[in-house]
């Protein structure tokens, strides 16, 4: 079971629970059957839930890759990284070959019925920050242009909020998942740049134990121990679940307190 299919089991299971906590209470207030409210409750549930399944299988399965694409995502973002702004240009330029395109020292113009816009790139080993944001928006209104387009690897959620707060221009973040499914998987073209540049597949048991106990880890350990918990109340082996969720909840508290695996992370919880 890889990562993204995990965290949708446990969000499945975390809005399945809510849901029918709160269909029960609100039925318990029209009707004082209890075992038709649990199985009114369960009913709407299952409903909800597979419209829920539904909605998020349509939207993942535009970005769902074999192992081989995913190796080539990979591959391109890193030549990506290494790219200068002129070969960025030149390279995101194919994807627009139908409009009226002009290309500037760091970012392209391009013109489509009339309404200009601007593509800037921030291809990079961290985050699009709010700064490159902002001095897109300056650059935009020398030009006297509304609408920015941002291409990146990835976008922090400080910066997705903040974009929503510039009234005057419509700024559109593409980040890299968004970029490699709509534009590069679509048209196959690649950027020609050779660098030898591959991330490493193996980690150290140092570097496992500071993944595993991360506070970002934290909410998943504990949520893990609860789902143990209310499985130990109406399941048998009580003893097994008590244990798992024990450990659960130890993993939890080491990952979010320990020093020597969060040194670069904060407020995570």
């Amino acid at each position: 079971m890889n990562k993204s299919s995990f965290s949708f089991i446990l969000d499945f299971i975390f809005f399945s629970f809510l849901i029918f906590f709160i269909c029960f209470i609100w039925l318990r207030v029209y009707i004082h059957d209890n075992a038709l409210i649990i199985v009114l409750s369960a009913i709407i549930t299952l409903i909800l839930s597979a419209i829920l399944s539904v909605i998020y299988k349509n939207k993942s399965d535009k970005y769902k890759l074999s192992k081989k694409e995913n190796k080539e995502k990979k591959e391109i973002l890193n030549k990506l990284i290494f790219l200068n702004c002129t070969e960025l240009n030149n390279y995101i330029s194919n994807f627009f070959s139908e409009y009226q395109l002009t290309k500037h020292r760091e970012f392209l113009e391009i013109k489509n019925d009339n309404e200009k816009s601007l593509i800037f790139s921030c291809f990079t080993l961290n985050c699009c920050d709010n700064d490159f944001i902002i001095n897109t928006v300056k650059k935009a209104e020398k030009l006297k242009i509304k609408n920015i387009m941002i291409y990146a690897s990835s976008f922090s959620k400080d910066s997705l909020n903040f974009v929503k707060n510039i009234k005057e221009y419509k700024v559109k973040l593409i980040d890299f998942n968004e970029f490699y499914a709509s534009f590069i998987k679509k048209e196959n073209i690649k950027p020609n740049k050779e660098i030898i540049y591959e991330e490493k597949t193996r980690y150290t048991f140092k570097e496992l134990l500071s993944i595993s106990f991360n506070r970002k880890k934290t909410k998943g350990y504990v949520f893990t121990g609860l789902i143990f918990l209310i499985s130990s109340v109406f399941l048998r082996y009580n003893l097994y679940y008590i244990a798992f969720t024990t450990l659960m909840f130890v993993f939890a508290l080491f990952s979010y307190f320990n020093k020597s695996f969060n040194k670069k992370t904060s407020n995570d919880f």
